[in-house]
């Protein structure tokens, strides 16, 4: 290989992370819900502590601040969002994929 090569296959690599870290940025802040008085970030963890909660909980938000929720309502909510936004993330890191 020569160095022109070399150079062309390092910043095409570098292009393809910083498209990367772009989706992870741009669907990363999708995955938030503001319902009940409180305003969380969904994550598979947070799902599924939120399975194992009675109906009726209390959860502390982004912010701190303790909030009585319906768990149910909530997971409900939450699982639409984060399935709706995972589908539109994956749809666009195929894409990523296949210029690579």
């Amino acid at each position: 290989m020569d160095t022109q090569s070399l150079i062309t296959a390092a910043k095409a690599r570098f292009k393809h992370q910083e498209a990367k870290l772009y989706l992870q940025e741009k669907y990363q802040n999708k995955l938030t819900i503001a319902s009940q008085g409180g305003y969380w970030t969904i994550t598979p963890e947070w799902l599924a502590y939120l399975q194992t909660c009675p109906d009726t909980t209390i959860i502390l938000d982004n912010y701190n601040n303790p909030v009585q929720v319906n768990s149910a309502e909530l997971l409900q909510q939450a699982k639409l969002i984060y399935e709706s936004t995972m589908v539109q993330w994956l749809a666009e890191w195929k894409i990523l994929e296949s210029l690579r």
